[in-house]
């Protein structure tokens, strides 16, 4: 879908406006939750203020210069920023320099900022071609476009696959200024607001606006014996769980990017100059979402939204659709048995759903 025609869909229109004016601070937020690390929340811009990251200090990085470092634990956004900008300036560099070692080794360095190291094996792999990999995906945000699944058909450097996740999206926003990070406290800030604004009981809504603003969800990054688990889901129902799939993880960064990039220019004069201070301010809100209006009881995988209509699981034309889409490319015959064994579906109806969505995949383009 084109930019143009997002942004210009009436519920995505009316939910920017809304949004902006939480940004500018003429309606509050007044978000709180149970969890025991949750901040209490008043207005959007208090999670700007109250930014904290790492959870642990930080004493070692590597290309960065050692007078930004240790960088305490909670530490503010203006301490990060100093890192974030020697990481932008390295990256950009080894990228205009086309240089793959180079650019491996600053992208590392991201992924050490942000506890997102288990990328860093990958990039050692596949540190051959990392440059053009990096400059072919950005040429595609570029072009306001979020089918990631067309433009992979036609990508000649993604010889491997994909790669996008918690950790490679800080490695975008930090070669395109423009572009933010859309991590899961991100993405659960985010799915919360949207939770918040179709409660609000103005008019009734009795299901989510074509999935525009389904924003995708993704886990917290803790053990499994957390006793306090994070929940970063609002509705289960309704938002789709995107761990593990790169494509609808760009589509839905390039989405919530153009949500946030219009949403703060309407809201003309703020307490946020830019993205990044707006998106740090939604990783604050989105910690922990746990006991927090409009927001399902934890470990919830369907249940009720916000005006307690029940929510079903994926339904077969999902899966369908989601096969289809994380296998672009694949012949007929091989998304037809992946709708037989994966879907649930028969051979007729396998057949008659791949015609169907291929249509429907075709309308878009």
């Amino acid at each position: 879908m084109k930019k143009k025609s997002y942004l210009s869909d009436t519920e995505v229109q009316a939910f920017c406006e809304w949004f902006a004016e939480r940004i500018n601070g003429s309606v509050g937020i007044d978000f709180h939750g149970s969890h025991p690390k949750a901040l209490t929340l008043e207005f959007l811009h208090d999670g700007l203020f109250n930014y904290a990251w790492p959870d642990k200090t930080i004493n070692s990085i590597n290309r960065v210069s050692r007078f930004l470092l240790p960088l305490s634990s909670k530490a503010g956004f203006l301490q990060n920023r100093k890192i974030l900008d020697e990481l932008s300036d390295g990256l950009t560099s080894a990228r205009d320099a086309s240089s793959d070692h180079d650019f491996a080794d600053w992208a590392m360095a991201t992924m050490e900022w942000g506890g997102v190291g288990k990328n860093k094996g990958w990039i050692k792999r596949h540190t051959t071609g990392l440059v053009q990999r990096v400059l072919e995906a950005n040429a595609f945000i570029s072009t306001c476009d979020d089918d990631v699944a067309r433009w992979l058909r036609s990508a000649k450097h993604q010889v491997n696959g994909l790669k996008f996740n918690a950790g490679w999206t800080k490695v975008y926003a930090l070669v395109n200024h423009e572009f933010i990070i859309y991590d899961s406290r991100v993405a659960a800030a985010l799915a919360w607001l949207v939770c918040v604004w179709l409660g609000k009981g103005e008019e009734s809504r009795k299901t989510m606006p074509g999935g525009l603003l389904a924003f995708g969800c993704l886990k917290a990054n803790e053990g499994q014996n957390q006793k306090h688990p994070k929940s970063r889901n609002p509705r289960p129902g309704i938002f789709p769980n995107i761990d593990q799939n790169p494509i609808e993880h760009l589509k839905w960064n390039i989405r919530a990017n153009w949500v946030l990039e219009k949403s703060l220019r309407l809201a003309g004069q703020s307490a946020f100059d830019n993205l990044r201070e707006l998106e740090a301010s939604l990783f604050t809100l989105g910690y922990a979402l746990n006991g927090a209006r409009c927001v399902a009881e934890a470990g919830a995988s369907a249940g009720e939204d916000i005006r307690g209509q029940v929510v079903g699981e994926e339904t077969r034309m999902d899966k369908a659709r989601r096969i289809l889409l994380e296998n672009p490319g694949a012949q007929r015959k091989e998304i037809i048995a992946k709708f037989i064994q994966e879907a649930g579906l028969t051979k007729a109806g396998a057949s008659t759903y791949y015609q169907k969505l291929r249509k429907e995949l075709a309308s878009r383009e």
